[in-house]
């Protein structure tokens, strides 16, 4: 009591107390983790897992028995939670009416008892592939994974559908009535590359595509004798590391393509191969070709990198970040900052309380104590 009196108190006397806020989280005592509301540190871990309704959790891994981490779902556990908390779930099981049309992905590794009644419903999206998944996306198999003599279920990735242009499978490389999504992979599994396109349930949304982007002074139909003009003319990966590109021309297979890519000696000299930027040289380009392009200068401060965990598990601690500079133009290459942290007293030792109302002051006032 003396402690949450005093911290009122010195933040009273700061001025930056204009009237009385009440708020109650209802924490329950005996339950050990409750999201970063209320864990200064990691609470969820490989070592110490969390029960069903615990979080925050990252994958599953962190969760008790057959649990899986879910997304976004701790509100349901309780009001104390963060919006983005990610609570332990238990695994569903419902009943499979045709197999031969499930939208999920395989079963096939499941035990025996469970694949020839149930399927395992899955809180997307997955920190790792489902157990049996065929296709996981470029960074596993490749693309074009899903094929119309092999379609995929939902979830499932890559496949070449419409939003691909030039020659394309259209939904065939989806089973029964799913569609083949554009660059929307990530929604069911962080494990996929941000350019996969995955299956997925028909869009209830209007299908007519918004009018095309022209940049400014650009040109409507490919120049005469440009031998590279993206997708909608000779198709994809025009330029190779064999025949390499000049500036404006795609489409070239760069590194922010994923899996296996000729990286940018699809490109000429310095050049560099850029990611869905063709349309700035030509309206004649499809929106997902790459083109050759001068690089970027990175000179100067990068950004700040993520705050570190609390250097103390009780006590006052500091968490650290930092940002580097490159380039002739630096005084100096590396900056730092630091916050204190911790609300968790240390057993048996003395003036925790008074400590603690300074640290909060710190925190609360954006001081660099």
């Amino acid at each position: 009591m003396g402690f949450h009196l005093t911290v009122l108190l010195l933040l009273a006397l700061s001025g930056h107390i204009q009237s009385k806020v009440t708020r109650t989280i209802d924490f329950p005592s005996s339950q050990r983790c409750g999201g970063r509301n209320i864990d200064e540190e990691k609470c969820c871990t490989i070592d110490e897992p969390c029960i069903e309704g615990e979080g925050d959790c990252e994958n599953n891994t962190e969760c008790q028995d057959d649990l899986v981490c879910g997304n976004n779902n701790c509100k349901d556990f309780g009001e104390f939670y963060h919006e983005k908390d990610d609570c332990c779930v238990q695994i569903l099981k419902t009943e499979i009416k045709n197999t031969t049309e499930s939208s999920y992905p395989s079963t096939e590794s499941l035990p025996g008892e469970l694949t020839s009644s149930i399927k395992i419903g899955v809180v997307f999206p997955l920190s790792e592939p489902f157990p049996g998944q065929r296709c996981t996306g470029r960074n596993n198999q490749g693309r074009r994974c899903c094929t119309p003599e092999e379609p995929c279920g939902e979830g499932e990735g890559d496949c070449d559908g419409p939003g691909d242009g030039g020659a394309n499978d259209g939904h065939d490389g989806c089973q029964g009535d799913l569609e083949c999504g554009s660059n929307n992979c990530k929604q069911f599994g962080s494990f996929y590359h941000e350019k996969d396109d995955c299956c997925q349930k028909p869009s209830s949304s209007p299908t007519t595509k918004p009018p095309p982007v022209i940049f400014p002074g650009s040109i409507l139909t490919p120049p005469p004798g440009q031998r590279c003009t993206g997708r909608n003319y000779q198709g994809r990966r025009c330029c190779t590391p064999e025949a390499p590109c000049d500036e404006g021309e795609g489409d070239c297979d760069g590194p922010e393509d994923g899996g296996l890519n000729d990286g940018h000696a699809g490109c000429k000299g310095e050049l560099v191969c850029g990611s869905n930027n063709c349309k700035q040289f030509g309206a004649y380009y499809h929106d997902k070709d790459d083109c050759c392009e001068r690089p970027v200068s990175s000179e100067g401060w990068g950004e700040w990198e993520a705050w570190s965990q609390c250097s103390k598990s009780c006590g006052i601690g500091r968490r650290t970040r930092d940002r580097f500079c490159s380039g002739p133009a630096c005084s100096h290459l590396q900056q730092s900052q630091d916050r204190l942290c911790n609300t968790e007293d240390c057993p048996d030792t003395g003036n925790n309380n008074k400590n603690m109302a300074n640290a909060f002051l710190c925190v609360l006032l954006d001081w660099f104590c």
